[in-house]
């Protein structure tokens, strides 16, 4: 069961992190899949590791210890902030998040900030989407980057594709200076704290947040949320996990984009 303190902070920012929540054989065993993949990866005579291929990624995915990290404890944490709702996957296994070493410098990017979601009418959480580490990431390792905030925007009664969705968070100040490739000291966005009016949220509390963690970690997040890729400036691949949950009773809606 999840604390009230929890509850709060996903309501509130859209997502919360879970220091440790699953168990570390389970993710031991999901670990020694993942490796095994990577190993096997064609590196020709290069040092750096190469990015497995796609079919062995699938195969991985599949395999019933990197399944096993979906426990019976996970799902009815991500029901339980779904409002004790059913939930249904998207897609029929999780899903791989690989970023190799790609950069030299890190920053905040201004581009492919996006959801995967509509708003609906119902101005309401419609889907939670599960992060967890199968190896650390660090601070400027590649973790996927979420707008805490952005949620509470936009819920307006109407329905908003989710390619709209940008286009009208685009013209809120601070999401003009995040989208702008001319703005500057872009890491100011994870530690400066923002804002966006909205007629019927008020005030909404804005800031950038580096999904970083350890093995074990789990990040649930509210899918409403903006968020994009971010480079990987360490020497080490990011290697997440992900799965998309929609609440059973907004499902059919969802897929009429």
């Amino acid at each position: 069961m999840l604390l009230p303190e929890q509850h709060e902070r996903f309501r509130r920012h859209g997502l919360v992190h879970l220091d440790g929540f699953l168990p570390p054989d389970e993710v031991d065993a999901a670990r020694a899949v993942t490796r095994r993949v990577f190993d096997e990866a064609e590196t020709n005579g290069s040092e750096q590791p190469a990015v497995p291929p796609k079919g062995n990624l699938r195969a991985a995915s599949e395999s019933a210890p990197v399944r096993g990290l979906l426990s019976a404890a996970l799902m009815n944490a991500i029901v339980e902030l779904a409002g004790d709702r059913p939930v249904r996957p998207m897609g029929n296994r999780p899903q791989f998040l690989i970023t190799m070493p790609n950069a030299k410098e890190w920053t905040v990017p201004p581009t492919i900030w996006h959801v995967d979601l509509p708003r609906l009418p119902s101005n309401c959480l419609v889907g939670i989407q599960v992060f967890t580490f199968l190896g650390d990431v660090v601070p400027r390792g590649g973790g996927t980057l979420v707008v805490a905030g952005s949620h509470r925007l936009l819920n307006n009664g109407s329905r908003v594709r989710s390619k709209n969705v940008k286009k009208r968070l685009r013209r809120l100040p601070y999401f003009q200076d995040l989208m702008s490739k001319q703005s500057g000291d872009r890491e100011r966005f994870l530690t400066e704290p923002g804002k966006a009016e909205d007629p019927d949220a008020g005030d909404v509390p804005l800031r950038v947040v580096e999904l970083c963690g350890r093995p074990g970690d789990v990040y649930l997040t509210d899918m409403r949320l903006l968020h994009t890729l971010a480079p990987n400036a360490t020497d080490e691949p990011r290697v997440m996990l992900t799965h998309r949950f929609v609440i059973e009773e907004f499902a059919d809606a969802l897929w009429d984009e």
